[in-house]
């Protein structure tokens, strides 16, 4: 079960891309946070959804398989890319 950290790290990174902190480029992404499912995903990255709610969410919604797989999928690449730039910085 995932740790309230780790909710809470998810949901802002949700956040920042609902907010355009982090510029989503890929179309299929795009249609992915903004699409049909907006609304699920700006209530997880909402601040006054509860930790609890949030467990709930991915919880309920992964014997759906639907909210977290669509979440792993938006966030992944986002992580991937953030560490491989952070590598970079630090080579140098």
């Amino acid at each position: 079960m995932a740790g309230p950290q780790l909710i809470e790290a998810a949901s802002s990174c949700v956040r920042n891309i609902l907010n355009g902190v982090i510029k989503v480029k890929s179309p299929r992404m795009r249609r992915v946070i903004f699409g049909p499912r907006k609304k699920e995903f700006e209530r997880f990255a909402s601040l006054k959804t509860p930790v609890a709610v949030k467990r709930r969410m991915l919880m309920s919604q992964r014997q759906k398989g639907g909210f977290l797989g669509l979440l792993a999928s938006v966030l992944a690449p986002l992580i991937g890319t953030a560490v491989s730039g952070i590598a970079k910085l630090i080579n140098k």
